[in-house]
């Protein structure tokens, strides 16, 4: 047994992983984002945004708050997300040339995420802007949750809404402004009926 560790030490120095790198370094993209606390996970969601990753930004969202796009995408499409109008649609699939990358869009989540996001911004349908905001005042939430007023922000009244997660992590679980859904994830528009 002994000899098996010694082995396995001799190895992981050889290819220049220690047992403290190993604990110290990020193993992959989503650990190397810094969501040690609201602040940082709410800057760090707003910093993506002004540079349009988008992909960043759906890793930094709850679960649940992934979860509630993908289904609200699938389920009513894309108008309690974004700005339309009677038929009026993103197309996003209409957007890409390439029929890979249609593929990986229309299977992978982020890249979804991602796709919407962007033709939205390109179309002016996002609802809201975060270029420029700052976090401003934070208050308490339902379940411990975090919410920051905005400052810079459009609409003005945008508010981030930081959940933590078990292992510790804060993540994003819901956009809301004035006349947006208070319980969508991760951001909702209350539509006319």
């Amino acid at each position: 047994m002994k000899a098996l560790l010694a082995m396995a030490v001799a190895v992981g120095l050889v290819l220049g992983v220690s047992p403290a790198s190993a604990q110290t370094s990020p193993r992959t993209f989503v650990e190397s984002l810094d969501m040690s606390s609201p602040e940082a996970a709410g800057r760090l969601f707003i910093d993506a945004f002004e540079r349009q990753d988008h992909v960043t930004m759906f890793f930094l969202l709850s679960p649940k708050a992934k979860q509630d796009f993908q289904f609200r995408i699938h389920e009513y499409g894309e108008r309690h997300l974004f700005i339309t109008g009677p038929g009026q649609s993103l197309m996003v699939m209409n957007l890409h040339d390439n029929a890979a990358e249609l593929v990986d869009i229309s299977t992978d989540s982020a890249l979804m995420f991602d796709a919407y996001l962007l033709a939205a911004r390109r179309l002016a349908r996002l609802p809201f802007d975060l270029s420029g905001a700052q976090l401003d005042t934070k208050s308490a939430g339902e379940g411990g949750n975090i919410i920051f007023a905005t400052s810079g922000a459009v609409p003005a009244s945008l508010k981030i809404e930081l959940m933590l997660m078990p292992k510790g992590q804060w993540r994003v679980e819901r956009l809301t402004w004035n006349g947006s859904s208070t319980l969508a994830q991760p951001w909702g528009l209350v539509l006319p009926e």
